[in-house]
């Protein structure tokens, strides 16, 4: 997956990657995302959701289990595998409800599970619920890495505030 360097880029809510190969569901997806302060783009061909130009690197992959061709349980693994250097969040969307489709889905690597018809509320809860723990994750790895390098006190302070403050941690 291709991640175009932006131009300065307002602070959006989270930046959201959907794969769904229902356009009409994934329209209405990207118009509710947008509506809700999230950055958004989508692809409804999965087999080339991996060849994707996007403008961010996302931080949450919304994706639909049952698709033609590459099936979203696949296209986790393919992703997580792909992004062990940026971590990233997976919630899988699905029709079924099934335990074993539940339990599938955490084994291919998504971190969360929504079932359609999709509640505008739940979806906001548990985007928002990812993005900070992915934020939250990312801060402490830097943070980590900078106490480990050393230094001057004051700098390494400095340094600390400074990814919270990129990972949107604080303000």
């Amino acid at each position: 997956m291709a991640v175009r360097e932006p131009a300065a880029v307002p602070m959006s809510r989270g930046d959201v990657f959907l794969i769904d190969d229902d356009a009409h569901t994934a329209a209405l997806l990207l118009k509710v995302l947008a509506r809700e302060g999230y950055r958004a783009e989508a692809c409804t061909e999965p087999e080339h959701a991996l060849d994707k130009d996007l403008p961010f690197l996302p931080e949450v992959v919304l994706l639909d289990i049952m698709m033609p061709g590459l099936s979203g349980l696949d296209l986790a693994r393919t992703l997580k595998q792909g992004f062990q250097n940026h971590p990233i969040r997976i919630v899988m969307l699905t029709a079924r409800t099934e335990a074993e489709f539940v339990e599938q889905a955490a084994r291919a690597g998504a971190d969360d599970y929504l079932t359609k018809p999709i509640k505008r509320r739940e979806l906001i809860g548990r985007l928002d619920r990812q993005v900070r723990a992915l934020r939250a994750e990312r801060a402490i790895g830097r943070i980590r890495r900078v106490l480990l390098e050393g230094g001057e006190p004051s700098a390494q302070l400095e340094a600390v505030l400074g990814a919270l403050r990129e990972m949107r941690v604080i303000q």
